[in-house]
């Protein structure tokens, strides 16, 4: 009777080992205190996952923006190239629509992806606001989001697209 009764022994409440008998987990801690632990910790990875998926938006929408950028220059180089050379009349009209068009699209790009960047921006924001304001937060953990490298990695983040469209009203209407 006594080994049955042994192998029944309760569980804690994570499933991870024998609950002790006097309410303590391993640690010697209350299951309550490891419990609301764990909780916080729980809270915390969730939104830092969070912010780190919106930061590698942030960086995947810049990549694709300067990658789509440098072809729309290259492009926009080819066609100054085709003007200033006797082409045929066919390339030459070709190169002429192109010549309006490139910048067009090159500041239509960067503001898009202006707009998408600042929305990710914005839930950062929002995102380290509500983790502050939680009442759940877990102790000796590192911030959220960092400070000083935050206000410069944002504000890059930004220009990016703001300096390119700038660029491209420039050769647009400074050519």
């Amino acid at each position: 009777m006594a080994a049955w009764r042994g192998d029944r022994r309760r569980r804690n409440r994570r499933g991870s080992g024998l609950a002790r008998d006097d309410g303590k987990d391993e640690a010697g801690r209350s299951e309550s205190q490891a419990d609301r632990n764990q909780i916080k910790a729980d809270i915390y990875d969730a939104y830092r996952t969070q912010i780190e998926h919106e930061d590698q938006l942030i960086g995947m929408r810049n990549g694709w923006l300067i990658g789509g950028q440098a072809f729309l220059f290259a492009a926009y180089s080819a066609t100054l190239e085709v003007q200033d050379h006797g082409v045929q009349r066919s390339f030459s009209s070709a190169a002429n629509e192109l010549f309006y068009e490139l910048p067009a699209l090159g500041i239509v790009l960067a503001v898009l992806v202006s707009i998408t960047v600042n929305a990710a921006l914005a839930r950062l924001l929002e995102l380290r606001r509500e983790f502050e304001n939680l009442d759940k937060r877990p102790d000796h953990y590192p911030s959220i989001i960092s400070g000083t490298p935050r206000l410069f990695g944002h504000g890059v983040a930004r220009a990016i697209s703001i300096l390119f469209a700038i660029s491209w009203i420039a050769v647009f209407f400074f050519r």
